[in-house]
């Protein structure tokens, strides 16, 4: 298990090393790395381990209560006794790690793509209006969430897969998780960047005039 977490870290350090070389943050650099390794490898412990979502075997000692109800029951042996059960099965966990997969990928295009931008010559106002532009980029992972959880549901009621609202729903979190991570962790502060940088450049000719 240790292992699974290891190289899931290492590979997004270097791909995030490749991609993201000089961008300069000091403030937790490992945090993305850490948390997209830690999905990773809890994705391939359960999808390699089946075992540790079946539930334990029933224990040979019982306890049984007797609560006292307010009234009879009239026919007793009608009454049918479900046990809860926390197992997934196989097809289950390989859609929810399909989704995961997807929003990653999400997730490492709108890196590039915000590299992209910050790589081309220009005024940073100019680089400013680029990162608007992509907007409706940077909400794609939602996007794919809500597309994912459609095509699930209506796969589920067609009766191409299982039944399983939690392979479905587990898209559209993904999604938000994405997207939050994007505008939050990379897109407000490189734009706040670029807003006193094009403070900076706009009163340069105003001093050099003066």
């Amino acid at each position: 298990y240790l292992g699974f977490l290891l190289g899931a870290f290492c590979l997004f350090r270097g791909v995030e090393g490749l991609l993201f070389a000089d961008e300069g943050e000091s403030s937790l650099p490992c945090v993305k790395s850490g948390l997209l390794a830690l999905l990773t490898a809890a994705m391939l412990v359960l999808g390699t381990e089946p075992f540790l979502l079946t539930p334990p075997a029933p224990s040979e000692f019982q306890l049984k209560l007797t609560v006292p109800v307010l009234s009879n029951i009239t026919d007793p042996a009608s009454l049918t006794h479900t046990a809860p059960t926390f197992s997934m099965d196989i097809s289950t966990l390989l859609t929810i790690g399909f989704f995961a997969l997807l929003q990653i990928g999400m997730y490492l295009f709108c890196l590039a793509k915000m590299r992209e931008i910050d790589r081309q010559p220009g005024p940073s106002l100019l680089k400013l209006r680029l990162m608007e532009n992509e907007e409706n980029l940077f909400d794609g992972g939602l996007y794919i969430g809500i597309a994912g959880t459609a095509t699930a549901l209506v796969l589920q009621v067609l009766g191409v897969i299982q039944p399983n609202l939690l392979a479905a729903y587990s898209s559209n979190l993904f999604g938000i998780c994405c997207v939050a991570l994007v505008k939050i962790r990379h897109v407000r502060p490189y734009k706040r960047r670029l807003i006193l940088d094009g403070q900076v450049e706009t009163s340069k000719p105003t001093l050099a005039s003066v």
